[in-house]
């Protein structure tokens, strides 16, 4: 394909936000004037301003300090004076053809500058000709239209990917109730506990007691958090916070940003690992098992078994219940549940010969759907490189050939 060289200053003018930076509330309910960020947000809400709006679309709006880029056709507000509001010079330019090619950039945005100015508007930008040699606006949109093509079968694929993640979710709550809920057994075999309210089955041949009778359980010690008290902080002795419980991957935790020092540990405690963390704040009922030695704060209870397989029966037994125990939960200024109400909680208590039965059939199923799910994200993780590799293929003229007499 035979192009013409231009520098993006020579295509685009741009419009300084200020006019057009929102006055009132951002609200969450629509109305028909968004307000943008050109971030991953992207919409972060919605404004009653009738004045101050921009609407000569479409444009492009260019995050000053990130680089990062949205294509917009319709009215809107902004949230903030840190972008651009790229707007055409040419009538010969398609400025989806122009989103498209800056979007194909690749340039480090690392350091604190204002880039559109510095950088992008001296950039060289291609665009086909004609056998007239003039600038060729029709094939420009052929090329936005073949690019979109290949991104609606991308988006497809994402879709199709997130619907297997869902539906492995729900297979693994399936293989839970299974197993706790006796699904191989017969109706007679069951035995029906009231659990908050929710009527649960299990076998008939369990028993039930408190948690403690299984393991010895306490609350974390801390009442400090990162943010509030930063001299107990950076040391040695990991700390480990709700947020990263509910993110545990594959249920053991081993990540943690913030660590305690000398002074932090002495009024804390320092669980062992393989101490079943549960969450009683915020998050409810989430569970990860310590793959370190590890202190967390007081919105957090562990659990201690001389046995892996009943702290893991314990874990997957929570995981079964999780729901119910959130639906518990008192919503103050946060939702949380007190340590009374995990100790006053019905409880299996089988052999242990059947507590290490149950871990181990989950387990064998639960392994299946990991391997799923890894090549799901993996999937996943690649699709930015899919869609820059889309990009780049269109403005080397591989995704679509022409000859000046096309």
């Amino acid at each position: 394909m035979e192009c013409e060289t231009l520098k993006l200053k020579e295509v685009l003018d741009y419009d300084q936000p200020n006019p057009f930076i929102v006055t009132s509330p951002i609200k969450k309910e629509k109305t028909n004037i968004p307000v943008l960020t050109a971030n991953k947000g992207f919409i972060k809400g919605y404004t009653d301003d009738t004045e101050g709006i921009y609407e000569n679309v479409p444009v492009i709006i260019f995050d000053d300090f990130t680089t990062n880029l949205k294509f917009v056709d319709f009215p809107f507000k902004v949230k903030s004076s840190a972008m651009k509001i790229l707007k055409l010079k040419r009538t010969d330019v398609s400025i989806k053809y122009v989103y498209y090619q800056m979007a194909s950039k690749q340039i480090n945005s690392s350091t604190h500058k204002r880039y559109y100015i510095s950088v992008y508007q001296n950039l060289d930008f291609i665009f086909p000709i004609n056998k007239n040699k003039k600038i060729d606006l029709p094939k420009q949109k052929h090329l936005v239209g073949e690019i979109e093509i290949q991104f609606t079968r991308l988006d497809s694929a994402i879709k199709s990917l997130q619907t297997i993640k869902k539906k492995l979710e729900i297979y693994r709550k399936s293989i839970l109730r299974s197993s706790f809920e006796g699904g191989r057994f017969s109706k007679e075999e069951f035995q029906e506990i009231n659990l908050f309210n929710f009527i649960l089955k299990i076998p008939l041949n369990w028993d039930t007691g408190p948690l403690s009778s299984l393991g010895t359980f306490g609350r974390g010690k801390s009442k400090h958090r990162p943010r509030n008290d930063p001299v107990l902080f950076n040391g040695k002795y990991p700390f480990v916070q709700t947020g990263e419980i509910s993110r545990a991957n594959g249920g053991k935790l081993n990540n943690y940003s913030k660590t305690y020092n000398e002074i932090g540990l002495k009024q804390s405690k320092l669980w062992s690992k393989g101490t079943l963390c549960i969450t009683i704040a915020a998050n409810i009922a989430k569970t990860a098992v310590l793959d370190i030695d590890a202190c967390f704060p007081d919105s957090v209870v562990g659990f201690c078994s001389k046995d892996k397989y009943t702290t893991l029966f314990v874990k997957y037994y929570l995981d079964f219940v999780q729901q119910i125990l959130d639906n518990k939960a008192s919503a103050t200024a946060q939702k949380n549940i007190n340590l009374n109400i995990l100790t006053n909680m019905i409880f299996p208590t089988p052999d242990s010969s059947v507590r290490e039965q149950v871990v181990q059939e989950i387990e064998i199923q639960f392994s299946v759907i990991d391997k799923l799910e890894e090549t799901v994200n993996a999937s996943l993780l690649k699709v930015e490189t899919f869609r820059k590799s889309i990009l780049k293929s269109a403005f080397d003229g591989k995704l679509v050939r022409y000859n000046n007499n096309d």
